[in-house]
């Protein structure tokens, strides 16, 4: 039994926190994905909206797995909320580490977000995501 299985309950970020971080979040990666779009559309017309979009996937994986992993150990909307995010033994998570929970998340998207409503649910405050990772999210 790792570590992060043996925290009390209240330790645990709880559903409606995450939600919260979640969507100041997609506030900050939707905002900065508009401006892509925008600049990109303008200098390279219909070009620019595919490249709009890769320039977003890839902006919003590297901006969740960066700050998933760096010693901050969360997203700006994380931090706002007073979360963060840890391995099975407590400690930070690896770049790739964050890059599958980030990958996890999205698959949740394609399920109607059931993957996130697990969270809700668990005793550990776990989603999908968290699982397919072996991360937690907790209170800080």
């Amino acid at each position: 039994m790792s570590r992060s299985e043996n925290m009390p309950v209240e330790s645990y970020a709880g559903f409606w926190p995450r939600l919260g971080a979640a969507t100041l979040d997609m506030i900050l990666v939707f905002g900065i994905a508009t401006v892509s779009f925008f600049c990109t559309t303008v200098l390279f017309g219909e070009f620019g909206v595919i490249l709009g979009l890769v320039i977003y996937i890839l902006g919003a994986w590297l901006y969740f797995a960066a700050m998933e992993s760096s010693p901050m150990q969360a997203t700006l909307g994380k931090k706002a909320f007073g979360i963060a995010v840890i391995g099975d033994q407590g400690a930070r998570i690896s770049f790739n580490r964050a890059s599958l929970r980030f990958g996890a998340k999205v698959g949740c998207c394609f399920i109607f977000g059931i993957g996130f409503i697990l969270a809700a649910f668990s005793k550990q405050k776990r989603a999908l995501h968290d699982r397919v990772a072996n991360t937690y999210t907790i209170r800080l």
